[in-house]
């Protein structure tokens, strides 16, 4: 993500970023409504994956804990 925002030859679309940053809500929102609930701790564009046809994923869990009940592993 970080490098298709930083390049001046992507055309990235109001609607193509908005489409884009429903991907990542989407993905966030799976990993915080799974069970146990994960949670990534370091969101950030060097950490979203595009493809080619502009869908992004959320990648490197090296910093995520499991949430299970009150307690935080990870």
């Amino acid at each position: 993500m970080e490098q298709v925002l930083r390049d001046k030859k992507v055309d990235l679309s109001l609607y193509k970023r908005v489409l884009m940053a429903l991907d990542v809500a989407q993905g966030m929102s799976w990993l915080h409504g799974s069970k146990p609930q994960i949670i990534h701790r370091d969101l950030k564009p060097s950490n979203l994956l595009v493809d080619e046809n502009f869908h992004v994923k959320v990648c490197d869990f090296g910093l995520s804990a499991v949430k299970v009940g009150l307690l935080l592993f990870g």
